[in-house]
């Protein structure tokens, strides 16, 4: 909610700005909420709800690569009334190559599944983990999860899906199809996971409805209050996100490259760079580095800003007219200005929250 607050002051910063006027400097440009990288932390989410103590102490060790699901049940009819879930692991082995054709299914019971995660070889050097549920067409929806055991005890994390903001204690991990991302040394392994029904039927993969009301599509939106570089359009207006410009990265390397901001930006309906002075744009396009390529990247516009000597700017709209989902994007133009020849890239990470 913070960061949506901050994003919410930028745009209106931006938007006070008389943009028809001639302001001897250009106004600041509003900045993307970055968001901090989410790392493992052995303090348990403060909730009173779970025992996540109890969570954490239900999983043992395995020195194999798997799959690991605490289910979470509800205590005796008779029992106190403050009785805490009971908690029991269900883990299920993958090949020893991660990403094999095998999936690991998950089988309920009837059971909630409180907290998920990965186990490997205890040689394996772990670096982290992403997840994600399969919907329709092969999209992909980057889960928002957090680590709660203690990394010193165990390399793979186990992880909890962030409540939501209205009270609830607990998200389970829903029945349906994920996918598993392992960052380990400089590759990625990927392990397909199946969280059953309640009877133990494997789920297909549903819709997932991305659209937000009321949002401005990138071609309607004014980012001329970016100086340079990366930006998004969020309800109008530009937002600068603070990305280095670098070489093309791969998604391995892309994953925790410094370079690479990590920024809350829901709202997203483009995705651009804005340019040097009286440039001249010879190409631009952009890729997804993960979960997966764009089937069908869309073409970049484009436009230019008064505010400081004619500079043009490059513009992609999200598939659909929609907001840019949660991912990891790369932006790659060539351009030529007074001082001679460029070409530069720019990766943001777009997070499924804020923190």
């Amino acid at each position: 909610m913070i960061g949506a607050i901050v994003v919410a002051i930028g745009i209106v910063a931006a938007i006070a700005k008389p943009w028809d006027a001639a302001p001897t400097t250009p106004p600041p440009a509003p900045q993307a909420v970055v968001a901090p990288s989410v790392s493992p932390s052995a303090t348990p989410p403060a909730h009173a709800g779970p025992d996540w103590t109890a969570v954490t102490n239900a999983v043992t060790a395995h020195d194999a690569w798997g799959v690991t699901a605490v289910l979470s049940r509800e205590p005796a009819a008779g029992g106190a009334t403050t009785a805490s879930p009971r908690y029991s692991e269900q883990w299920t082995p993958t090949p020893a190559e991660a990403g094999g054709a095998d999936t690991a299914v998950v089988t309920r019971g009837g059971a909630e599944v409180a907290a998920l995660g990965i186990t490997v070889p205890d040689a394996v050097p772990v670096r982290a983990v992403r997840l994600w549920r399969l919907h329709q067409n092969n999209e992909l929806e980057w889960i928002d999860a957090t680590r709660i055991d203690d990394p010193a005890q165990r390399p793979a994390p186990l992880l909890v899906r962030l409540p939501l903001l209205d009270g609830v204690d607990l998200v389970p991990w829903e029945a349906g199809q994920y996918r598993v991302d392992v960052l380990v040394g400089d590759a990625i392994q990927r392990i397909s996971v199946i969280i059953a029904g309640q009877f133990g039927d494997p789920p297909g993969p549903d819709d997932w409805p991305t659209g937000l009301p009321d949002t401005v599509e990138a071609t309607a939106s004014d980012p001329s209050g970016v100086q340079f570089g990366l930006f998004a359009t969020v309800d109008g207006v530009g937002v600068s996100i603070p990305s280095r410009q670098t070489q093309p990265l791969d998604e391995a390397q892309a994953w925790d490259d410094v370079a690479v901001t990590a920024a809350y930006l829901p709202r997203a309906t483009g995705l651009g760079v804005m340019l040097t002075s009286h440039a001249a744009v010879k190409s631009a396009s952009i890729r997804r580095l993960s979960p997966e390529p764009l089937s069908d990247p869309p073409d970049a516009t484009g436009g230019i800003s008064n505010l400081r000597g004619r500079t043009p700017y490059v513009v992609f709209p999200a598939p659909g007219d929609g907001v840019w989902t949660p991912g990891v994007y790369a932006l790659s133009v060539d351009w030529k200005d007074a001082a001679g020849a460029h070409q530069g890239t720019w990766q943001v990470e777009l997070r499924p929250g804020a923190s």
